[in-house]
């Protein structure tokens, strides 16, 4: 879609689940087709139609599986025992309880940060990642996440499945340029969303528009329009108005984030 002459494209994602490397690979090829492949959509305001990378904003969110990709018979207790009580039990404020960047929770230890750091599947330092090269051909970018892992929990509890690995499968990325990003971060409990064996991810972002808000289109060759009152004033002055700020969201105490996975 087009706001003020912004071409936005916000894509939700769920790409094919699995721990092993077969299925990274897959992962990486269903996301260089979103992203990189055929268009998806018409094009926004009577545009080409092109690919989702293609737009001047691009968000995209949801459950992307993404797994740690961690040595054959890694002794990984210690890392279960650390995210043990790594999400606040009372949210500050008795407000939802989250965590991450922006966010009035704490960030989590580097006890829990230190797995996803080395052996996540999309930034780990220590592995090879198919789905890093994929977002840098499309020019995009996370984040830094600094809550703890998102999958998998036991269904209305706050305690991770001893059955599953834990993993950072829910994320939000978005267009390196042209965006601030205020806040990023998951939603825990109590006071999160708890309905579910993943934890819901969110950001609030800004983008500045590449036209101002109600004004004219520029007239056409033998035809004629009176300038906008502002920006005529600011050209008087020998200054251009400044491109002025949208949010793409409220802040999370007026409406639920952008999520990336509720279930």
């Amino acid at each position: 879609f087009e706001v003020c002459k912004t071409a936005i494209c916000a894509v939700s994602v769920h790409l094919e689940s699995g721990t092993w490397q077969a299925k990274a690979s897959e992962r990486a090829g269903q996301l260089r087709e979103v992203l990189l492949g055929a268009p998806l959509f018409g094009g926004a305001g009577g545009r080409d139609v092109v690919s989702v990378a293609k737009h001047d904003l691009v968000v995209v969110a949801g459950d992307f599986n993404f797994r740690l990709g961690l040595p054959q018979n890694a002794e990984i207790g210690e890392f279960r025992n650390s995210l043990k009580g790594s999400w606040p039990a009372v949210a500050a404020g008795g407000g939802v309880n989250c965590m991450g960047e922006g966010m009035t929770g704490a960030a989590a230890g580097s006890s829990v940060l230190g797995p996803f750091s080395a052996f996540d599947e999309l930034c780990g330092d220590r592995i090879s990642s198919e789905a890093a090269e994929v977002l840098r051909e499309a020019s995009l970018m996370e984040g830094p996440v600094l809550f703890p892992a998102t999958y998998r929990f036991l269904e209305g509890t706050m305690s991770y499945d001893n059955e599953r690995i834990p993993a950072w499968c829910d994320r939000v990325l978005h267009s390196k340029v042209g965006v601030i990003r205020r806040r990023y971060g998951a939603l825990g409990g109590p006071g999160g969303l708890m309905c579910a064996d993943h934890r819901a991810v969110g950001a609030l972002l800004e983008t500045s528009l590449l036209a101002v808000p109600g004004t004219a289109p520029p007239p056409t060759k033998g035809s004629s329009a009176a300038a906008p009152a502002a920006p005529a004033a600011a050209a008087a002055r020998g200054t251009a108005p400044a491109a002025p700020q949208r949010s793409l969201q409220k802040p999370a105490a007026e409406a639920s984030p952008l999520l990336g996975r509720l279930g």
